[in-house]
């Protein structure tokens, strides 16, 4: 559970400078009822596969959340 709450923590942390630098409004009084411990996007029994190409700076890319979970704001 620790290593899914660190994943989560540095993409929130990701998405939020993200966001910010697209000079969208994400206010800390927001941020402060985030948590980091979801877990239904990861699959604990599954099979996985991965990338046969490094990942760009380390990381996954970010998905853009706009056109399904924040469309008309």
């Amino acid at each position: 559970m620790a290593a899914v709450i660190l994943w989560n923590t540095v993409y929130l942390s990701r998405t939020v400078a993200d966001g910010r630098a697209r000079q969208e409004e994400i206010p800390d009084a927001l941020l402060v009822h985030m948590a980091p411990l979801g877990s239904t996007h990861i699959s604990f029994n599954d099979d996985y596969i991965w990338p046969t190409q490094p990942l760009q700076d380390s990381f996954r890319p970010l998905r853009n959340p706009r056109p399904f979970f924040l469309a008309g704001l």
